[in-house]
């Protein structure tokens, strides 16, 4: 039997790249358990939503938006937590620039870094959906299990392509929206509040995964190690826009929602119940 908590949270997910909302069932299992409602801010092509039209392209903000609309129709009487992975990382900062008032805290399970991307080549995208229309017959009887229907279960691999040619693209506008962030102009500069306001602080938690090596390869402590000051250097980032820590798995793989799924779910609750304690003293100092 799971957790149970005096006022509880909505949680809202987002995978990173071709990664559909399945890959958070266990996750949502163990919530739904302790009574606590969630949803999975799903992208085009993943899970049972169509896929792409050719040419649209997911940008940052197109997809930060997305985000963002889940969790305005999510918020409740409780806190409301986004759990990123990996290139949702993105979306996450890009709504902690700009509206900082929709989530109370976010966990960041093994989120990339705009150093991981490589330079955006104009004009990506569209070739990278068509070679993904053209062999997704393929890709579906090699990669996708398919289920009874004769529909693949996750039709992922056209998505799982344009996102990947797109994230490049989303490195890049959210080192500029960093830039406008710290020059006060722009998409960058938070809409929620006015020059003389306060930015609502943002919980969080980062979470590393730090895969096993094999034991004969010579740079897997280099490998560990480089992993580790990424890590760092999101937390240090995080800790900007509110009280944060960072727990890091050895020997787990990317996928920590799957291999580790019980480190998630500890995180949110831990994060819930440190929101609702503030509340309640709040509340408390308000009556007074």
């Amino acid at each position: 039997m799971g957790k149970r908590l005096h006022t509880s949270p909505t949680v809202v997910f987002s995978g990173g790249v071709g990664v559909p909302g399945q890959a958070w069932d266990r996750v949502r299992g163990m919530l739904a358990e302790s009574g606590i409602e969630s949803t999975v801010a799903d992208r085009p092509g993943l899970s049972h939503i169509d896929d792409w039209s050719l040419g649209d392209m997911p940008t940052l903000a197109s997809e930060t938006e997305r985000i963002a609309g889940v969790l305005r129709g999510a918020r409740g009487a409780g806190s409301l937590v986004l759990v990123v992975h990996s290139a949702a990382g993105f979306f996450a900062e890009a709504l902690a620039l700009t509206e900082p008032s929709l989530a109370d805290a976010v966990v960041l399970v093994d989120i990339s870094t705009t150093g991981d991307a490589l330079p955006a080549i104009p004009g990506l995208v569209l070739p990278s959906q068509v070679l993904g229309r053209l062999t997704r017959p393929v890709a579906d009887k090699i990669i996708a299990p398919r289920a009874s229907s004769g529909r693949p279960k996750h039709p992922r691999w056209e998505a799982l392509l344009t996102e990947n040619a797109a994230f490049r693209y989303w490195a890049h506008d959210l080192e500029k929206l960093r830039e406008e962030a710290s020059a006060g102009t722009g998409a960058g500069a938070s809409a929620d509040a006015g020059p003389s306001e306060a930015v609502p602080a943002i919980s969080s938690s980062v979470v590393t995964a730090i895969p096993s090596f094999p034991a004969w390869w010579p740079g897997k402590r280099r490998a560990s190690a480089r992993m580790r000051r990424a890590g760092e250097r999101i937390f240090h980032r995080w800790e900007e826009f509110g009280p944060s820590r960072h727990v890091v798995l050895e020997e787990c793989g990317h996928m920590v929602m799957k291999e580790k799924p019980g480190t998630v779910y500890e995180e949110i609750l831990r994060l819930a119940e440190t929101k609702s304690a503030g509340s309640a003293d709040s509340s408390g100092g308000a009556g007074a």
